[in-house]
């Protein structure tokens, strides 16, 4: 499983980078929220990956 954390880390990375595209091509008010919330949630999992990579290597 602790490749799996590394492909959590790369996928959020990704993620967000997608949602900044998406903020440069913003069209109306409503796609902001759901672009906010989609860079979030890909924090979200980048910190959540970090700490738990971190985690696994402190064990070892």
């Amino acid at each position: 499983m602790k490749n799996g954390w590394y492909l959590a880390a790369i996928l959020s990375v990704i993620s967000i980078l997608i949602q900044f595209y998406k903020l440069i091509n913003l069209k109306g008010s409503i796609d902001f929220i759901d672009i906010l919330l989609g860079i979030l949630t890909g924090i979200g999992l980048l910190i959540a990956s970090c700490i738990k990579i971190k985690d696994n290597k402190d064990k070892q």
